[in-house]
C-alpha cells in the first residue's frame, strides 16, 4: 500500500503500527507505539523513539487516528486520544468512545499547531482484560495533514 503526498499541502504524515500487537492493560492510558510509516513528508513523525507528531510550521492540520484491537470481548469500550502537548504539558486532547463489541475506535479532530507543537495518541480500553492492539497500516494509525 503505497500513500500519495496530497497536492498544494507539503506536510502529511501517516504512520501505523507494525506487527507484534501492542498489549494495553486494562483501564491504564497506553501510549500507542506508532513504529512504521506509509508516508512523512517533512519528516515530523518520531516513529523510533517517541512516536509522536511535530509539526515544522504553524498551520491548521486535519488529524485522524484509529486503534484497533484482536477480538474485542462483548461488552468491550474504548477511548482514544489524541494528545496535544506544548513543552510537555497537556494542552487538549480530542477523544471518542465507543462500546459494544466494535474493534476500532476512531478520533478525528482539526488543530491549530505551532512549529514544535508534539502530538501523541493514546488509547484507553475497560474491558476487564488486558487487550491487543490489531497492527497492520489499515487497523491502527495516525495520519495528517496541514490543510491551511
Amino acid at each position: 500500500m503505497e500513500a500519495r503526498r496530497p497536492k498544494g499541502f507539503p506536510s502529511y504524515f501517516y504512520a501505523y503500527q507494525t506487527g507484534g500487537g501492542q498489549l494495553v492493560p486494562n483501564n491504564v492510558l497506553t501510549k500507542v507505539t506508532l513504529d512504521g510509516e506509509l508516508e512523512d513528508s517533512l519528516a515530523e513523525f518520531d516513529s523510533v523513539v517517541n512516536y509522536r507528531f511535530s509539526p515544522r510550521r504553524l498551520g491548521i492540520y486535519l488529524l485522524n487516528a484509529q486503534v484497533g484491537f484482536l477480538h474485542p470481548a462483548v461488552g468491550f469500550s474504548a477511548l482514544v486520544e489524541i494528545i496535544s502537548a506544548i513543552d510537555g504539558v497537556l494542552v487538549e486532547s480530542t477523544s471518542y468512545v465507543v462500546t459494544a463489541n466494535w474493534s476500532r475506535t476512531q478520533a478525528t479532530t482539526m488543530r491549530r499547531l505551532d512549529a514544535g507543537d508534539t502530538l501523541d495518541l493514546w488509547v484507553l480500553q475497560v474491558s476487564g482484560a488486558p487487550r491487543v492492539i490489531a497492527t497492520l497500516p489499515r487497523r491502527t494509525f495516525f495520519q495528517g495533514q496541514r490543510v491551511r
